[in-house]
């Protein structure tokens, strides 16, 4: 599992949290993996949203909106990330939401 915090504008003040869990996906036999599976729980000021998606090992990520509550009560839609890992436990992502 991984966290961290959530904020509107780069640098800008905390509006809640951002939970992940990642399953690596490979083909029958090899070692090699072909992307990672991921659910994401985002505790948010104004309510939470919740998605599932796939991350290439690029860091870029195409998830679907699977649910929410607070003002985002009924949001569907989709999402992109941009993950930044450095791979010592730190890093950063960038998430793109088109609520509907």
């Amino acid at each position: 599992t991984i966290r961290g915090l959530v904020h509107r504008v780069a640098d800008g003040p905390s509006v809640g949290a951002v939970f992940k869990t990642g399953t690596v996906l490979a083909a029958a036999g090899s070692h090699e993996s072909l992307a990672t599976l991921e659910a994401h729980l985002f505790q948010l000021d104004d309510g939470t949203l919740t998605g599932h998606g796939t991350v290439a090992h690029d860091g870029v990520g195409t998830f679907t909106v699977t649910g929410g509550s607070g003002r985002y009560a009924g949001a569907h839609g989709s999402y992109q990330s941009r993950q930044h890992a450095d791979h010592s436990g730190g890093g950063s992502a960038e998430y793109t939401f088109v609520l509907r």
